[in-house]
């Protein structure tokens, strides 16, 4: 019995481990996504690519929400002047719909974890 009850521990945690490597995996790609895309058509390191993607007029709210997201997630606190500079301008909105508008709550959240940083930050070494 005590055998048994090993094994099934054992295998909750390779399921663990499993489903975290896959949703680390799966973050990172989006950042990778994001930032290579801004970093492609602005200059710079990838945190002004991403302000600059959000200053462009030629990407839509979708993309400049995903932009803000990614700064989030570098976690860069070289971002955080950009970000408390257009956090005041931004109206709450609930619900919020990405394409329709930069989101307060997106922008607030990128500001944390560029403040106190986030789970993930560590994983961006070489995309930054």
């Amino acid at each position: 019995m005590k055998r048994i009850i090993i094994w099934i521990a054992l295998l909750g945690l390779v399921i663990f481990l499993g489903i975290a490597a896959l949703t680390f995996s799966s973050i990172y790609k989006s950042v990778e996504r994001i930032t290579t895309n801004a970093k492609s058509e602005f200059q710079g390191d990838a945190v002004h690519a991403l302000i600059d993607l959000v200053n462009s007029d030629k990407y839509g709210f979708e993309e400049k929400n995903s932009a803000i997201w990614a700064l989030g997630q570098l976690a860069d606190p070289s971002a955080l002047p950009f970000l408390e500079k257009i956090n005041p301008e931004i109206e709450d909105s609930i619900p919020f719909d990405r394409t329709s508008g930069l989101s307060k709550k997106e922008i607030e959240r990128a500001i944390k974890w560029c403040t106190k940083g986030n789970s993930t930050s560590w994983m961006y070494r070489k995309i930054r």
